[in-house]
This record gives C-alpha cells, sequence and structure tokens, in this order.
C-alpha cells in the first residue's frame, strides 16, 4: 500500500495482459465528494491491525461494480442501504469499517468488462454478503 493507494496486478485484461488496478480506500464516515462519477468496482471491508498497527489481516464483506463510483456509494449509505446484511455492516462497522474503490480506465468501462472483473474478485475473495446472496 502506498499512501492510500493499493495496486493490484492478480487480474488478466481482456487481451491477457496484466491488468494494474489502483484501488484508494476512504473510512466509512468520510465525505464521497473526492469519489469520481466514473465506472468501477468498489469493496467494503476493514483491516485487522496486529497489536503492532500494522495490518494483520483485511476482510472483505461486499464488492460491488457500477457506471457512477459516486452516486453509487452515496446509495450505500446507511439511512438508504436497501440490503439488511451490508445495512447492518454499515452500521456495526461504521468506525473502523473502510471502502476500497477502483475507477476503471475507458478500456474496462463497459457493464460487461465492470461484471467480469467484479465476479473475478467476488471468486478470489468470497465476500460473505455477495456469497450469502448468491446462495
Amino acid at each position: 500500500m502506498i499512501g492510500n493507494s493499493v495496486v493490484i496486478e492478480k487480474t488478466l485484461a481482456e487481451d491477457g495482459s496484466l491488468l494494474s488496478l489502483k484501488w484508494r480506500s476512504k473510512r466509512l464516515t468520510t465525505s464521497l465528494v473526492c469519489v469520481p462519477p466514473k465506472p468501477g468496482l468498489y469493496a467494503f471491508g476493514w483491516d485487522k491491525k496486529s497489536h503492532l498497527g500494522l495490518n494483520a489481516q483485511r476482510t472483505y464483506v461486499y464488492i460491488g461494480q457500477t457506471d457512477n463510483l459516486r452516486r453509487r456509494l452515496g446509495q450505500h449509505l446507511p439511512k438508504s442501504e436497501i440490503n439488511s446484511k451490508l445495512k447492518k455492516f454499515l452500521i456495526d462497522h461504521r468506525n473502523q469499517g473502510k471502502c476500497w474503490y477502483c475507477p476503471l480506465p475507458e478500456t474496462l468501462s463497459s457493464h460487461t468488462s465492470r461484471l467480469k472483473l467484479e465476479e473475478e474478485l467476488i471468486k478470489f475473495f468470497a465476500p460473505a454478503i455477495n456469497i450469502k446472496n448468491n446462495s
């Protein structure tokens, strides 16, 4: 992790080349003003800290994709969230929870590309809320 950015290089682009996704993080209690209104991916979860303050483990509970990150993340505020499990997470973890988001380049901003990337991330991380909703 560099500053507030994380680079993940585990996904292959449509042409088979290695794809680098630059993720940014926000605390659940911060404003969405700096989130761009662009297509992208997002995830909710938290970091478990070791007794010395380093990240010991990251847990993702929900992963999604959208054509407008700012608008979609605004719809996930506790007062407007319709998914009861995600709403409970947002309320229970408002102080230690995080949201990671990744605006996508033009070449990957189509709905089909976003769905494919979202599915890959869900398979890899198995976030509890996504998995329970698909059961």
